[in-house]
């Protein structure tokens, strides 16, 4: 049996306030043993780093739990430093907030369980490392350590880590890491050079996947040793079903990829919010997520922090929308009615993303608006209004082209997308339904949408 030491691994990655270099190396300290009564499999959280000091909260690893500590007794609300995790099965996923609603905003943490064990310490949140138990991802400004207050629980579609069993832990005495041996693995692929895919972060090794299914124009369902993952890509957004479009962009990815053995190599985050793999997927001498937006079946789509290659898809974007290429060439550019005189602006409300991905705020919902008219149009002065008042956004000194759209997002700002924000810092669209109104310069309601 092969015996082994996680050894110590310092990942360094830019934040906006600088570069943080993190060591991750787990504590080999004994972590005080919880005074509540144990589960079968638990998250401990304590105050201390390194699991030391008092438990201040302690759950089973159920996924589904959101526990926010300002209003959970269980819980001490802006204590915890370090997180023990207990027999908790592979594919969980933590995270932590300091932000009471989950705005990723503020400081935040991820972390995905690769491998069971009997015991594991993660001494710090605010460090970003990975091994063959756990992946941490830190995304911060000012530190999470003691300043959690949110907690949520889930499970990922797919459990990484592929070939590596997790082994039979026996119950010891005291809190240990018990390696598992490590059978012989197929080398992780090597990146193949392919100009385009110059982006992707060098650092992280892929991994290979046989694809199984191709769900949408974004989304594949992959065989990694004998297990079926879902894989969402990275950066690019496709049509989903019952939207038009939907069998050209699907079909047009099925061309790509289907039945082909792929590299998948990942960004920061390992899953999204619905536990989807998030990658860039790379099938022969072709990078799958920039032919789809070069070709013209997908737009870009910049999601912090997975942005190494947002710049990428965004020219690629350009490029298709100038040639007019895949869904640009389809995308109808009405011809005004007979007794509407071509000079006359046509901008439409065409969608409303209402039911956003970011946990209680929303952020990422938006509204689009396309000019469907023959002239460009400034929409200085003009309004969008969410349905309630005060739930406006102003038009900035903007000229909107023939046949192009913009996104006003309800808190996130994407410059691909024309960089429009309502700023509101929580939801605005009702997912049970809502309408859309969007006023000219001199007050006149021109487009009306609603779901």
């Amino acid at each position: 049996m092969i015996r082994y030491v996680l050894t110590l691994c310092v990942h360094a990655f830019l934040l906006g306030v600088g570069l943080l270099a993190a060591s991750c190396a787990p504590s080999t300290a004994d972590p005080p043993q919880s005074t509540q009564t144990p589960l079968r499999d638990e998250i401990a959280l304590f105050s201390g780093r390194d699991c030391t000091d008092d438990n201040v909260g302690l759950t089973h690893g159920a996924p589904g739990q959101l526990i926010q500590f300002t209003t959970n007794d269980r819980f001490q609300n802006d204590a915890a430093r370090s997180l023990l995790i207990r027999r908790l099965r592979r594919g969980t996923v933590i995270r932590l907030y300091d932000d009471p609603a989950g705005n990723t905003r503020d400081d935040w943490v991820e972390i995905l369980v690769m491998q069971q064990v009997e015991g594991y310490c993660v001494n710090s949140f605010e460090n970003s490392f990975e091994d063959i138990t756990i992946g941490v991802n830190f995304s911060g400004i000012d530190g999470l350590d003691g300043e959690v207050s949110l907690m949520t629980v889930d499970r990922a579609v797919v459990e990484l880590q592929p070939g590596i069993e997790s082994p039979t832990p026996a119950i010891q005495p005291t809190v240990t890491v018990t390696p598992a041996p490590i059978p012989t693995l197929t080398p992780p692929p090597e990146i193949p050079p392919i100009a385009e895919a110059a982006c992707i972060p060098t650092v992280i090794q892929g991994e290979f996947a046989t694809v199984s299914k191709v769900v949408d124009g974004h989304t594949i369902d992959v065989l990694i040793a004998g297990g079926n993952f879902r894989i969402r890509y990275i950066g690019v957004d496709a049509p989903e079903v019952g939207e038009p479009y939907f069998n050209l962009a699907a079909g047009q990815n099925a061309g790509l990829v289907e039945g082909e053995t792929v590299t998948l190599v990942r960004d920061v985050s390992h899953t999204d919010v619905e536990g989807r793999l998030l990658r860039y997927v790379l099938s022969g001498n072709q990078f799958v997520n920039y032919e789809l937006v070069r070709q013209g079946f997908a737009m870009a789509s910049t999601n912090s922090p997975d942005v190494a290659c947002s710049q990428t898809f965004v020219e690629a974007q350009n490029q298709a929308v100038s040639e007019g290429a895949g869904l640009w060439t389809l995308i109808p550019t009405p011809l005004p009615p007979t007794d509407t005189p071509a000079s006359v602006p046509n901008i439409q409300i065409i969608s409303i993303y209402f039911k956003g991905e970011v946990l209680s705020l929303e952020s990422d919902e938006f509204a689009q608006i396309t000019n469907q008219g023959l002239i460009a149009v400034n929409l200085q002065g003009w309004r969008l209004n969410a349905g309630d008042p005060e739930q406006d956004f102003y038009f900035p000194n903007f000229m909107l082209a023939p046949g192009l759209s913009c996104r006003i997002y309800t808190d996130e700002s994407h410059p691909e997308y024309c960089g429009f924000s309502f700023e509101t810092g929580q939801e605005i669209w009702n997912n049970a339904g809502d309408c859309g109104y969007l006023y000219d310069n001199e007050g006149a309601q021109v487009s009306k949408y609603c779901y």
